[in-house]
């Protein structure tokens, strides 16, 4: 970033767009700091597999400068709860129902997405496991059933087979 007064101005026109056409409100400050970090996510989410653990204060806006960065990396962000269950953690179906919605999104539609996730939502230890396991060999272990997962390897198989033409 050359110029933070203008990568500034970007950022804010690019948030009242979205939130325009989302129907929704966003009031994020973006102070130099924030500026600074949106462009370190944005950075980690651009390499192939990229991720990012952010570490901070609770209520600091971690989570929306990653829907920012995931919005400006053209990432799809998931969640694995809405906002209304905010202080609930997600059961662990819950939770691989959304990370399967990821996958598909990612290998069935040859789109990008950004599975954001939250200190609070790891009250499960099968869950802590599924993200570990996520993290370090990209994969899930018995996530999917025999059908699913010959469902999606068609799916998958039908993208790469327009991607060669």
């Amino acid at each position: 970033v050359e110029d933070p007064s203008e990568f500034q101005r970007v950022l804010q026109n690019i948030i009242e767009q979205h939130g325009a056409s989302a129907g929704q409100s966003h009031e994020l400050i973006l102070f130099p700091d924030a500026l600074d970090r949106v462009a370190r996510i944005c950075r980690a989410l651009r390499v192939p597999t990229g991720c990012a653990l952010l570490i901070g204060n609770p209520q600091s806006g971690r989570r929306s400068l990653a829907r920012l960065a995931s919005f400006l990396s053209d990432m799809t962000a998931i969640e694995p709860h809405s906002e209304q269950s905010r202080h609930h953690q997600p059961s662990l179906l819950h939770w691989r129902g959304k990370v399967k919605d990821a996958l598909k999104l990612a290998g069935g539609q040859s789109s990008s997405a950004a599975l954001l996730f939250g200190d609070a939502d790891l009250g499960d230890d099968a869950l802590c496991a599924d993200i570990y396991s996520l993290l370090s060999t990209g994969a899930i272990p018995q996530m999917w059933a025999s059908e699913e997962r010959a469902t999606v390897m068609e799916i998958v198989q039908e993208v790469e087979r327009a991607e060669a033409k």
